[in-house]
């Protein structure tokens, strides 16, 4: 569940500020380190308010459903 949260909080956004129209796919396949790098910042944001942590492999998860 917040797997799928950070998921679409996160492509949406790294998508959102590109000059052309971006999609979920895209961003998995050509802004992996710019995806990485804030789902890695929304699971701490996360960790530290809720006490929250996602399970090992949650980027990868989230990098095959967005190429889906």
């Amino acid at each position: 569940m917040w797997e799928c949260a950070v998921y679409d909080v996160g492509m949406p956004l790294i998508g959102a500020v590109r000059e052309e129209p971006t999609n979920h796919d895209q961003v998995a396949m050509y802004y992996h380190d710019e995806a990485s790098d804030m789902i890695w910042q929304l699971a701490t944001a996360l960790r530290g308010m809720l006490a929250i942590t996602m399970t090992y492999g949650a980027v990868k998860r989230m990098y095959r459903f967005a190429e889906q």
